[in-house]
């Protein structure tokens, strides 16, 4: 028979245990030098530091179906120091999910990987969608990985939602635009699988990849160039380790954009990278040599500029994306200017 419980003492009451992830913070870190003549950038007889760059990574959940993200970055180059990412996610189930604040635009490859989930230190930067700093607008993207699997996913979003017009790289409302960018994504991994919301470039022989992508972007017509913008893009990654990984791993990587944005010309953009990750060790870290080309066509009525920018690399890569050091020579072709630069570059991921 149960003993009562004394008269004003309440029975204990256990507290539920709560399922919320705990607030999960990083630190991300990119130091770079740059050898290039600061009069004649043909020549390599001046050094600089070029890149000095850091993120500060915060997230948790505010609900077993809220999450939330704050991200900031610094830029030791010029003093300043902006909200990056400021998300609030609700993620209902993998096909169904709403992401809302200043996230990254939904479009190519490249962006979702960024500089510090690609193989080349240089963020391709010579054709591209419409984004924002850093790759963010601020906007809503409805997205979802079909099955949960990694195999299938889709992005729909609508961005440059800040006073109505596009930022600009100092993060400032664009004079030039006044209508929302819609942006949309399809990606199908054939082999292997890219769960999550982001991709990467490489995935450095953790596993077989073949996956293609399909963009699309439109904004109204803007004052300035009196068109309206349209842009499609398509790339496709395939990264394999032959005879698991005992000849290295080996990364193929394209990319094709077609948008105008102006009356009466068009502009094509074409990237090209091969990469191959050397077998075995070197002092617990790998090597990887690699190339990338970048060509730009612009159609005019009367002739066609071309630009292109070539690079090549030797990185030393110690644990994947979190420490990697890369030495890269880099040559841009441009109306009979061609500069060249060496670069060495550091990056971090804690």
């Amino acid at each position: 028979m149960p003993m009562p419980m004394p008269e004003g003492e309440p029975p204990p009451v256990e507290e539920p245990e709560s399922k919320l992830a705990p607030i999960s913070v990083g630190g991300w870190l990119r130091v770079g030098f740059k050898f290039q003549g600061h009069e004649d950038p043909e020549k390599l007889n001046d050094a600089s530091v070029d890149t000095s760059y850091a993120e500060l990574h915060a997230s948790g959940q505010a609900h077993e179906l809220v999450n939330w993200t704050f991200n900031m970055n610094a830029n030791g180059n010029n003093g300043e120091v902006h909200i990056m990412d400021a998300i609030i996610q609700l993620d209902l189930t993998d096909p169904f999910h709403i992401w809302v604040g200043q996230h990254l635009v939904a479009s190519d490859r490249s962006n979702f990987s960024g500089p510090f989930f690609m193989s080349p230190w240089n963020y391709p930067g010579l054709t591209g969608p419409r984004q924002g700093p850093t790759g963010r607008n601020v906007g809503a993207t409805l997205w979802g990985d079909i099955g949960g699997t990694g195999k299938f996913k889709y992005y729909a979003g609508v961005y440059d939602l800040t006073n109505g017009g596009l930022l600009d790289a100092a993060g400032a409302p664009d004079a030039d635009s006044d209508r929302p960018l819609y942006s949309g994504r399809l990606n199908l991994a054939i082999i292997g699988e890219e769960p999550g919301y982001y991709n990467s470039s490489t995935y450095y022989g953790a596993k077989d990849i073949l996956a293609i992508g399909v963009a699309g972007q439109y904004q109204g017509q803007t004052p300035a160039a009196g068109e309206n913008y349209r842009m499609f893009n398509a790339d496709l990654l395939a990264e394999f380790s032959p005879g698991g990984g005992a000849a290295g791993t080996i990364t193929g990587e394209g990319a094709i954009y077609r948008y105008q944005e102006v009356v009466d010309q068009a502009t094509t953009g074409l990237m090209g990278l091969v990469s191959w990750l050397v077998p075995g060790d070197i002092a617990g870290g790998r090597a990887q040599i690699g190339a990338r080309y970048q060509g730009k066509w612009v159609e005019e009525a009367e002739n066609t500029p071309v630009t292109s920018i070539n690079d090549f690399w030797l990185a030393y890569v110690l644990n994947s994306y979190n420490t990697r050091i890369t030495a890269t020579y880099t040559r841009t072709y441009d109306a009979g200017l061609d500069p060249q630069a060496i670069q060495l570059g550091f990056q971090t991921i804690q």
